[in-house]
């Protein structure tokens, strides 16, 4: 989600990670790929279901989720702040593990 608006702290990242010399939001979106890729391969759940959370429950308490999330002091200070809105589309995709892609 951030990728966008600071590609450059993520491409260091995966340079220094030497997942190769890519710039901007590739490096980043492949520095979240070999991330995802890890959890995998050490049993680690890439998504709110796979962590035996019900679909009903998780979202009965989403409206909570994110209005928690929306008030919390880091949001003033990430290189991109969400919408509310925006909050409730990473919570849906959470669940099932979606990649974002706005």
């Amino acid at each position: 989600f951030i990728a966008a608006e600071a590609p450059q702290r993520f491409a260091e990242l995966a340079i220094g990670l030497g997942f190769g010399r890519e710039s901007g939001e590739i490096a980043a979106r492949t520095l979240a790929e070999r991330i995802r890729n890890l959890c995998v391969t050490v049993g680690v759940p890439t998504c709110v279901a796979q962590s035996g959370v019900p679909r009903a429950v998780y979202y009965a308490e989403m409206v909570r989720l994110a209005e928690n999330a929306f008030n919390d002091a880091s949001m003033f200070t990430a290189a991109r702040s969400p919408s509310y809105e925006e909050l409730c589309r990473i919570f849906d995709y959470a669940y099932d593990g979606d990649p974002i892609d706005f």
